[in-house]
């Protein structure tokens, strides 16, 4: 009996919930609790020959403007180009922000280039676009280094064949490799082999993220994370992340230990994205920034 009563009181409390945001927001399709507008958006699939027709026909009941629920979390959808170019580009930084899951910023706390909004991010992504800029991005330099990576690989691959005599390889470790050298090479000025044990540690580590994390645990709430049995769960995708956020930071520590100890030698505008971050943080420093966001 107080089973069902507290069961009772949950539902009507959310719903009740419900309500209230939807309030605020556009016109659309009612909600369910928990579950949102999936079901209505699936049935009006099928019904409509595919998602594209579901939206066409949710723009002619709601308007141009319309609000759909994926769980408990509203997403406001634009079905007119000229609303749109006037929201997107007209006033494009009033609606700049982006929703980050609870899961995927809770190791960041709302910092960095991925999971900020606001004036983090617009810093941010101005800093990123010029400093890659500066290494070439849109230029022969950016490519000059992609190919030196892929002939040093591709030259290891021609060894190898030389040495077995077999053609036979497989092409994923080394594709992954690759890609993985290359970033890191413009992060850090560090690339890895195909024998490194290093890179396919952090691979594992994503790997882990993927595999682990559903749609549905990004629709998490915080008083999620105190429940024991989702607690469990969340640790374990939770944990991945944490050792990438160690791994950058352990790179950070050694990179400013080598520059204090004159092995690591910095240039104008550094040799990688990480001196030209520690350079942007020395420069607001010395500048008496109050408001920074190079930390």
């Amino acid at each position: 009996m107080i089973a069902s009563i507290l069961l009772l009181t949950f539902i009507v409390a959310a719903f009740s919930h419900l309500l209230l945001r939807r309030a605020k927001l556009p016109p659309g399709p009612l909600p369910i609790p928990l579950l949102g507008n999936i079901p209505h958006l699936a049935y009006l699939a099928v019904r409509n020959g595919g998602i594209v027709g579901a939206l066409h026909s949710l723009k002619e009941k709601y308007g141009p403007v319309f609000t759909l629920w994926f769980g408990p979390m509203p997403t406001v959808h634009i079905a007119d180009l000229d609303i749109a170019q006037d929201a997107m580009i007209k006033h494009g930084a009033n609606y700049s922000d982006r929703w980050v899951p609870l899961l995927l910023d809770l190791p960041r706390n709302g910092l960095g280039f991925i999971a900020s909004n606001g004036k983090i991010w617009q810093e941010h992504r101005r800093f990123s676009l010029h400093t890659l800029r500066n290494f070439g991005l849109g230029r022969n330099i950016i490519e000059e280094r992609i190919m030196e990576e892929f002939n040093l690989k591709f030259n290891a691959v021609d060894r190898q064949i030389q040495e077995t005599g077999s053609n036979v390889l497989d092409p994923l470790p080394l594709m992954e490799v690759l890609v993985g050298s290359i970033i890191n090479r413009l992060l850090f000025s560090e690339r890895f082999d195909t024998s490194s044990d290093h890179f396919f540690a952090l691979k594992r580590r994503v790997d882990k993220i993927v595999s682990n994390i559903s749609f549905l645990d990004l629709l998490v709430y915080k008083f999620m994370l105190s429940i024991p049995l989702l607690r469990q769960r969340y640790d374990r995708i939770l944990e991945p992340l944490y050792q990438l956020k160690a791994y950058v930071r352990g790179q950070l520590e050694q990179r400013k230990a080598d520059i204090k100890e004159g092995k690591h030698l910095m240039e104008e505008e550094g040799r990688d994205y990480v001196d030209a971050y520690l350079i942007k943080m020395a420069e607001e420093m010395k500048e008496n920034a109050k408001e920074t966001f190079f930390t």
